[in-house]
């Protein structure tokens, strides 16, 4: 993935991208892709199934976000292969600040 084929095309904000590869660092915001659904709201990466909330309010009192990411602890988390809660991060890096921005930019216009 250091130089992809040019012909590729992903669809992946580029600080993702970069965080994919090792280049820059994130842990995981885990409330980043909440979602709902006929089960109820799902708690934080549904790649860990975790189970569902029946209302927003159960879901946010109910789940301890401090237990999702590389740096809590869970092993089910150790995996940073996913997109799950890493691109929201990445996301609000790059709207977050004018520098976070900025790292955009770059890495949007040169892919090394």
């Amino acid at each position: 993935m250091e130089n992809p084929s040019p012909r590729w095309k992903f669809n992946l904000s580029p600080l993702f991208l970069r965080f994919f590869q090792r280049k820059i660092e994130y842990d995981c915001t885990p409330w980043g892709m909440t979602t709902y659904n006929i089960f109820g709201w799902q708690k934080p990466c549904y790649l860990l199934q975790d189970g569902y909330a029946s209302t927003f309010d159960e879901l946010m009192k109910s789940t301890a976000s401090a237990s999702y990411g590389s740096k809590s602890g869970n092993p089910k988390c150790v995996d940073r292969i996913v997109h799950s809660g890493y691109e929201a991060s990445a996301v609000d890096d790059t709207f977050g600040s004018l520098a976070g921005f900025a790292r955009t930019v770059k890495a949007t216009l040169f892919s090394s």
